[in-house]
């Protein structure tokens, strides 16, 4: 894989479930496009790292941004149009040691850019774990109330006033979904687990603790 730089920007474009699930805002491929595109006009990036679990947005990076140098991991991907989430998805030929090699290295690529333009999601925000300089900016609203490490993310907002497409889109991708404004995380995620090892896992584990547990984490990966 290419060297990634403190120059890469890195663009974390979760789909599938997130949209059944209505965890988070939606935006589709194209309007994350017209986000990028704005966010651009005011940060010049030559180098791009597109992290996905949809196959789509990244052959979108690729042909609108033909001019920019593209990283990506070569790895499957879902569809546009599929509603359930890869990691819960049996795909024939494609064993859960490579789909989780993958994610994993898109996780440390993510890494070492510099900036992530991504949408909600607790996948990409641990690259700030891993590397606690990279900025991480979201362009769409969690419903749950703000959690370790999704919470330390900044929101983007345009201020160009040559794209009011792209300021009318984060004003509704920014806007907290209604129906879980008033739940914890804790609640959303026993909520979505049905599974018996899912059940166990919420009867035995302290969600308080997982700041602390990452810390220690973090200091041992990235010793001072």
């Amino acid at each position: 894989m290419p060297i990634i730089s403190d120059g890469t920007l890195g663009l974390h474009y979760r789909g599938t479930d997130r949209a059944a699930l209505g965890v988070s805002t939606w935006i589709s491929p194209a309007e994350f496009v017209v986000v990028l595109r704005d966010f651009l006009v005011r940060n010049t990036f030559s180098t791009f790292y597109v992290a996905s679990d949809v196959q789509e947005f990244v052959d979108l990076i690729a042909h609108n941004f033909s001019h920019k140098r593209i990283i990506t991991f070569n790895q499957w991907r879902a569809s546009e149009h599929s509603v359930s989430g890869i990691h819960f998805t049996k795909v024939e030929n494609v064993s859960t040691e490579s789909m989780a090699k993958a994610a994993f290295t898109d996780l440390l690529a993510l890494s070492q850019c510099s900036v992530i333009l991504k949408t909600s999601s607790s996948f990409s925000a641990f690259a700030k774990v891993l590397n606690p300089a990279v900025k991480l900016l979201t362009i769409t609203a969690n419903g749950m109330r703000p959690f370790f490490p999704e919470g330390v993310s900044s929101s983007y907002y345009s201020d160009s006033v040559t794209s009011k497409h792209a300021a009318r889109i984060l004003q509704r991708t920014l806007r907290r979904p209604d129906k879980y404004e008033t739940r914890s995380s804790r609640q959303v995620l026993s909520s979505l687990c049905s599974s018996s090892t899912c059940y166990s896992l919420r009867k035995t584990t302290d969600f308080s603790t997982a700041p602390v547990a990452l810390g220690r984490v973090r200091r041992r990966l990235l010793p001072s």
